[in-house]
Order: C-alpha cells, then structure tokens, then sequence
C-alpha cells in the first residue's frame, strides 16, 4: 500500500500521507525511514514524495507538538478523540456531559498551544471534528488562531455563515481575555458575545 501511495504521489502531487494516532517522535521517524527506503526503491526523490502529516488526538501528541512539527509538513487535529481522552470520559455519556466541553478554559488553552507551536515552524494545521462543524466552537477556534477547518456537509452552512460575520482581530482579542477565566466553561460567554455582536451561529 505505501509503495502505491509512493507511485501515486508522483503522479497526483497533491496526494498527502497522514499517519493516525501519533504518540511519539519515534513512530514518525519510523514511518519517515520506511517511506525513504522504498521510495529508493521505486526511485524516487525528495520531490516526488507526498507531503507527510499526522493526526493530533491524543494529549501525548500534544506535549511533543513542537518537536513533531519539525518533522513533518501539516497537522489535523481530531477534536473528538483529543477530548475524549482529555477529560477522560465518553462524550456521548449523558452523565458526563458537564464534564466533556471544549470551550472550558483549560481546553482551548491546549489547541491555542497547538496551532501556535504549528505556526512558528512553518507547519499547516487544520481542525476536524464535531468542533470544527459547530458554529460558536468554530469561533473560537478562530479566535485561537486556526484558520483551516474541516466540517461536515450537514453543518458546512451554519459554519460559512459565522465566518462570514465574523470580526477576526475582535475575536481573537476577545478569546485571548476570556481565556484568564477561571469558570467550568466558557460557553456562555462565547455565546453572549455572538450575540452581542451580531456573529451568525444558528
């Protein structure tokens, strides 16, 4: 399959490689010698191989994002799986949903950490998942600094509206102040300022 991806890539040079589940530096280099060996084999060179990215949904992945980003060319974080780890709980458990929320502080601190270590090495990053697809969640990423995000068809319009009306600079002031706050979540808040601000998010 990897040998096909490789004879692929030449052919269709947009073709991408994103490696699932990442935890460690270790498992990227091994993909990275492995893609090299064969690619000598086929007789590729460094030009002709797709670019390699890996998925962000684990909080491990996290705390070594700085040295995975110089390894590879993009990132796509999986909000779903991200959090689901990080609270340590099932998000689609009623009796846990108070304690699964993305807009509490302590998780969009870690995806503002996310895009900025991508940021400054250069590095795409993209956001999919249920977070992505959801209007004031999406916002917020904005204001976090992502600015590729990945949603669902069914909520592609609701999406395209907020961006729409949105003020980027605004936002992005707002979400740094409100990240100081010490409460559960920050959805309230974020939700008032739609508001407040004319920001389409239904």
């Amino acid at each position: 399959q990897l040998r096909a991806l490789l004879r692929a890539g030449k052919e269709y040079p947009t073709l991408q490689i994103m490696l699932p589940m990442v935890s460690t530096l270790e498992e990227v280099n091994a993909v990275k010698t492995l893609i090299q060996t064969q690619a000598k084999l086929l007789g590729l060179t460094a030009e002709n191989l797709p670019a390699l990215g890996i998925m962000i949904e684990v909080p491990a992945a996290v705390m070594i994002a700085e040295k995975l980003a110089s390894e590879v060319d993009f990132f796509s974080i999986g909000t779903n799986d991200l959090a689901q780890f990080t609270f340590a709980c099932d998000r689609g458990n009623p009796r846990l949903t108070e304690r699964y929320d993305v807009l509490s502080s302590p998780f969009l601190k870690m995806m503002g950490d996310i895009v900025a270590k991508a940021d400054a090495a250069g590095v795409y990053c993209s956001v999919c998942g249920e977070m992505a697809s959801n209007p004031v969640e999406a916002m917020a990423l904005i204001g976090l600094g992502y600015r590729n995000l990945s949603s669902s068809g069914a909520s592609y319009g609701r999406v395209k509206s907020m961006i729409r009306s949105v003020n980027v600079e605004e936002v992005t002031d707002y979400v740094k102040t409100l990240l100081k706050s010490q409460k559960r979540t920050l959805r309230p808040q974020l939700l008032a300022y739609a508001y407040d601000h004319g920001i389409e998010i239904y």
